[in-house]
C-alpha cells in the first residue's frame, strides 16, 4: 500500500538521480492532457481551424471560463489545455478531432506504449478520471517526448497567453500557466500540474537547459499544491 510520502522520479539526462515509489502505478491526473496533445499533434489537424465549446464539454473542474458556444482557434484550446489545464477546451480538442472519443482514446493508449509507458493505461482526454493510471517512470518518458514536440514545448514556456473569440465582437480572454517554477523565472521549460482527490497534487516539468542539464522532475502523491512545486523546484537545482 503507498505511504503518504510523495513519489519523486528525477532524471539528469539518462542518469536517474532520485527513485521514490516511482513505479508505483497512480492517477495520472491532468497531466494526462501532454498525452492528449500528443495524439492531436499526430492527428493532420488545421490548427487555425474554429472549434466551438459545447455543452458537452463542460465536465467540471478547471475550465476555460467563457460561454458554451463560444468559437476559438484550436491553437488557442491547446493553450488553454497546456497552460490552464482547461477541460472543456480538452474535451472539445479530443471531440473536433475526427475521431470518436473512443478511439481518441484508444490512440491515447497505443501512444503511451509506443512510448515506453509500460505501466499505463488511460481512459478520458482530460485527466479527470482517476483511472487514467500511470507512475512516475512513465511520466517522465511522457514529458519527455511531448517537450521534443515544438508545438507543445513553445506553448509550456508561455505565462500568459491571450486567445481571442471568433465572432464580429471577438472577446479577449487571458489565461496564466499553472506552472509557477515557470511563472517564478526558475530555469524551467515544460511542465504540467494535476490534482484529483484520490491523486493529491502531481507536478512534472523540465529543466531548461541553463543548468547544462536537461534534467526531469515528476513528483506525485503531494499533500499540497505548494510542497508539490517546492519538491519540484529543490530537484531542478539540486547538484
Amino acid at each position: 500500500e503507498i505511504s503518504d510520502k510523495p513519489i519523486i522520479f528525477v532524471k539528469d539526462g539518462d542518469s536517474v538521480m532520485t527513485d521514490e515509489q516511482s513505479d508505483e502505478p497512480w492517477s495520472a491526473a491532468s497531466i494526462t492532457k501532454l498525452l492528449t496533445a500528443l495524439v492531436l499533434s499526430d492527428l493532420s489537424l488545421d490548427w487555425d481551424a474554429p472549434v466551438q465549446l459545447t455543452r458537452a464539454d463542460e465536465l467540471g473542474g478547471a475550465r476555460l471560463r467563457v460561454a458554451v458556444g463560444s468559437r476559438y482557434r484550436r491553437i488557442d484550446l491547446l493553450h488553454a489545455s497546456l497552460m490552464g489545464s482547461a477541460n472543456n477546451a480538452t474535451h472539445a480538442l479530443a471531440r473536433t478531432s475526427g475521431i470518436s472519443l473512443a478511439q481518441f482514446v484508444g490512440r491515447m493508449n497505443k501512444k503511451a506504449e509506443q512510448l515506453g509507458m509500460v505501466n499505463s493505461r488511460f481512459v478520458d482526454p482530460t485527466g479527470l478520471d482517476p483511472q487514467n493510471i500511470s507512475t512516475a517512470q512513465d511520466i517522465a518518458l511522457l514529458i519527455e517526448a511531448a517537450h521534443r514536440e515544438t508545438r507543445i514545448a513553445d506553448i509550456g514556456l508561455k505565462t500568459t497567453y491571450t486567445l481571442s473569440s471568433i465572432a464580429r465582437k471577438p472577446q479577449n480572454h487571458t489565461i496564466t500557466t499553472t506552472n509557477l517554477l515557470l511563472r517564478s523565472g526558475d530555469p524551467v521549460g515544460l511542465g504540467k500540474t494535476g490534482f484529483l482527490y484520490e491523486s493529491r497534487y502531481n507536478f512534472t516539468v523540465v529543466g531548461d537547459g541553463a543548468t547544462g542539464r536537461a534534467r526531469t522532475v515528476v513528483v506525485m502523491n503531494c499533500p499540497t499544491k505548494a510542497s508539490a512545486y517546492a519538491l519540484a523546484k529543490k530537484y531542478i537545482y539540486q547538484n
